[in-house]
């Protein structure tokens, strides 16, 4: 079997380039160790782009074992967002756009779906840790809830809200007393 190729279902089919599906254990698997190296921005973009499997249809029998597969990739990607949170940030909004697009493609759909929106969720609490706006996150993650016609979404906003609601107490315990969230002194005006 070349690189890149695997039997599937009696045919052969090209699956991406790294990555081939093992028929006995019934999953997606390297067909090539992982460099020592940690990943780059490019080689994730390319791990998100390839593990989705554009155009490879996913039985419910095998879909527990892509959502492991694609469990791998999400850890690598929050690995990664220890050196660059934005660039994290936008692979995560981009992997749950690829999950997105290839909801047609799965046929359980149940693990798939929770895996979809915890992309979103795990972007959430990367934009809190990155000092970006509650209310801007919520209002993203609300936009996404609207446009959502296969329910990935339908638990993020309250998992969101919630780890904002941690977020903001936590801050607020840290805080000293009589300082704002700036940390600036209020000024007391007894007029």
């Amino acid at each position: 079997m070349t690189s890149g190729t695997a039997k599937k279902h009696g045919r052969l089919d090209v699956l991406p380039s790294d990555y081939i599906f093992d028929p006995m254990r019934r999953c997606f698997a390297l067909d090539s160790p992982l460099p020592d190296a940690p990943p780059t921005l490019r080689d994730l973009e390319r791990e998100v782009a390839d593990a989705t499997c554009p155009g490879e249809y996913i039985s419910w029998r095998e879909e527990h074992e892509y959502v492991v597969f694609l469990e791998g990739t999400r850890a690598r990607i929050l690995a990664y967002a220890g050196d660059d949170p934005v660039g994290a940030c936008a692979l995560l909004e981009t992997f749950h756009a690829a999950c997105h697009a290839k909801a047609d493609d799965v046929g359980g759909e149940c693990d798939f779906a929770i895996f979809s929106g915890s992309l979103l969720t795990d972007r959430a609490s990367l934009q809190l840790r990155m000092g970006i706006a509650p209310e801007q996150i919520m209002a993203e993650v609300i936009s996404w809830t609207e446009r959502d016609e296969y329910g990935h979404c339908s638990y993020v906003s309250d998992d969101v809200s919630h780890i904002i609601d941690r977020t903001t107490v936590a801050a607020a315990r840290e805080q000293p007393p009589g300082e704002d969230s700036d940390g600036a002194a209020r000024a007391a005006t007894a007029e």
